[in-house]
């Protein structure tokens, strides 16, 4: 298991892109999966993923993202978690699952390789 990205939710993406792009920050990706614009950007091995809402206020409801190899394994191994989200199959073969961590946290579990599915 290793960390994939952090997502943080936006209003303003033109201003989000500046921001982190001052920061050092390049663009990867751009995605839109189930209506979600999505914008992945990276800072060495490090990938942000900024989530563009139509509200005027964003949620600021930032998640870790955890890139799993099973994601059914790791399901059943957090299967005390408060199921979110999911799971969720996409376009582009990703599959992912939204937990709550113990604090109240969100995890996102995705697995990016085709291996067993859900």
């Amino acid at each position: 298991m290793k960390v994939h990205h952090i997502g943080i939710e936006t209003n303003n993406i033109e201003k989000s892109m500046r921001f982190y792009e001052q920061l050092g920050f390049q663009m990867k990706d751009r995605m839109i999966l189930m209506g979600e614009e999505l914008y992945f950007l990276t800072l060495g091995t490090f990938t942000l993923e900024l989530i563009v809402q139509k509200t005027e206020t964003a949620a600021a409801n930032p998640h870790l993202c955890l890139e799993v190899t099973d994601l059914k394994e790791q399901a059943e191994v957090v299967q005390n978690g408060k199921v979110i989200e999911g799971p969720l199959s996409f376009e582009n073969g990703w599959k992912t699952l939204f937990v709550e961590g113990p604090s109240g946290e969100i995890i996102e579990l995705v697995q990016t390789k085709n291996t067993p599915s859900l």
